[in-house]
């Protein structure tokens, strides 16, 4: 896993397969991302509304940060409440550095 990425990057790895091992797994929890999974899976939700509504929640909780413009730095969602489904997908993410270690994110890697 890279430090930053970009909306195309997130929405064009793996993310089809893990959604459907989590789904396989049997994972039933009642939650927002476990239902948005379900869903998705399920073809109900196309894969750039999911890819969206993940970005938002990891925005929402910290884990990443947002570059909505290149000339801008990265902000956070305890800096800017709220981010539109369209500023997502235009927008660079990078991991908060607290999370590099469990995520196995190098930390002297450039991306």
């Amino acid at each position: 896993m890279s430090q930053t990425f970009t909306f195309e990057e997130f929405a064009s790895t793996d993310t089809q397969t893990w959604a459907l091992e989590l789904e396989i797994q049997g994972y039933d929890a009642d939650d927002y991302l476990s239902r948005l999974n379900h869903e998705f899976v399920n073809a109900n939700v196309p894969l750039a509304d999911y890819c969206v509504a993940i970005l938002r929640f990891f925005y929402k909780v910290g884990l990443v940060g947002l570059k909505l413009q290149s000339h801008e730095s990265f902000v956070w969602g305890v800096e800017r409440k709220s981010v539109s489904s369209s500023e997502i997908s235009r927008a660079t993410a990078r991991v908060h550095p607290m999370f590099w270690r469990v995520l196995g994110i190098n930390a002297k890697s450039n991306k």
